[in-house]
């Protein structure tokens, strides 16, 4: 058995059986009291979409979007934006 953990705040679901609920769409696991929190948001792909946010001046965790999320996102933008910035400077200047 692996631990299961919220996907919305991140804490550990207690339990054997039973101990929240799973999306039938997109298979995330949150807790009961968690559910009123969390955004609908499957089938979109979350970087999408907290860029889409971002844009409109707010902030995708005021919005339900979970921390790692929101940090995953981030970190996929700047790996994306490093690769064309490495990109660009190895067609300017040939190795």
């Amino acid at each position: 058995m692996l631990p299961t953990f919220c996907e919305h705040c991140g804490s550990l679901l207690f339990g054997l059986m039973r101990q929240g609920l799973q999306c039938e769409v997109c298979k995330a696991n949150i807790h009961r009291r968690c559910e009123k929190n969390v955004a609908s948001h499957c089938g979109v792909k979350t970087r999408n979409l907290i860029t889409a946010i971002r844009e409109c001046g707010l902030n995708p965790s005021d919005l339900g979007l979970s921390a790692e999320a929101v940090a995953a996102a981030s970190a996929a933008e700047a790996a994306r934006t490093a690769t064309t910035q490495r990109n660009l400077k190895s067609e300017l200047f040939p190795l």
